[in-house]
Parts: structure tokens; sequence; C-alpha cells
């Protein structure tokens, strides 16, 4: 009998581990954003790429005229990503937004990355590449998670619950 409860639990198991990974599978984002330098203006020509949990760059980019940086139906393969911007001026210094600075978000739904964690402090373009670039342009909005949930926590939730209801029911009914 017990085996016959062991067997019950361990097929249980196996659905939800590949429920589990079905559902995070499906699971695409779009991020948008703003590139700036260290007085506020538009840095175009930025490079832009999203790094997941594991470290690995699953896009990258480049920023529009106005900044502007745009990923659609990225998959990450993990919960959180984070944006990582750098940009190299025409005399070929490159100045990036260290790692550590970037913060993580949901990589569900639409988010929006505040300047603060693609602001270049350290670059301040000269004259004329400020006048090329043209006028400032205000900061895009606040950081915001998506409102909607992530499929793999539903799926870990429904996985714990029916696991936690056949191990009630095998037990009383020995």
């Amino acid at each position: 009998m017990r085996f016959r409860c062991l067997l019950i639990l361990g097929v249980l198991c196996f659905f939800i581990v590949v429920f589990t990974f079905t559902a995070e599978a499906q699971v695409t984002f779009n991020v948008s954003g703003r590139v700036i330098d260290g007085d506020g203006d538009p840095v175009q020509g930025a490079n832009v790429a999203i790094e997941n949990m594991g470290f690995k760059t699953v896009a990258s980019t480049q920023t529009d005229a106005n900044g502007d940086f745009t990923f659609t139906n990225v998959y990450a393969g993990t919960s959180v990503a984070k944006v990582l911007t750098t940009y190299t001026d025409k005399n070929g210094t490159t100045y990036n937004v260290p790692p550590e600075f970037s913060q993580w978000f949901s990589t569900v739904g639409d988010v929006n990355i505040n300047t603060r964690n693609t602001m270049l402090t350290e670059y301040r373009p000269s004259v004329s590449e400020a006048q090329a670039i043209g006028p400032a342009i205000a900061p895009v909005g606040s950081f915001t998670f998506p409102a909607n949930g992530s499929a793999l926590a539903v799926a870990l939730l429904l996985g714990i619950l029916l696991l936690a209801g056949t191990y009630w029911l095998l037990r009383n009914a020995l």
C-alpha cells in the first residue's frame, strides 16, 4: 500500500514539474525605456541589453535619436532580468551603467525602465555632440511592475496545493 502511495505522489510530482516548465516557457515580456547622459539629455546609439538571472544576454538593441529603446516579446527563461547599458563615444571611450546598479525587474507583461537605471552619469558629451543630438527630453516615468501574475508562481502554488491535498487524502485513507 505504501508503494502505491509513493507511486501516486511521484506521478503527481512529475506532472507538476512538467506543467511548471511548460507554463514558464510561454511567458514573454516587453521592455521600454530611455538612456540619458549625466546632464539628462538622451543618448543616441547606446547599446542596451537584457540579461536574465543566469547572467545570459537574451536580447540587445540600440537607442534611437531620442535615446529610446524597446524590446517586444522577449523570453528571458527566468522570472526576473535587468537592463545593461553601454555607450562608446566618437573618441572611443566607453561608458556604462555598472551591472550592480541595474535594478532587477519582473519578466511578465509590459515593463517601463526608469532612467535612473539607464543613466550614463559619467558621460557628458561635448558641445558639438549635444547639438547633434538635439534638445533635452524629459525622463521616462517611474518603474512599474506589470499587474498580471507570473505563470510560474501560479503553477508552483497549484502544485503545492495538489501535493498537500493528495498527501492528506492518502494519509487519511490508510
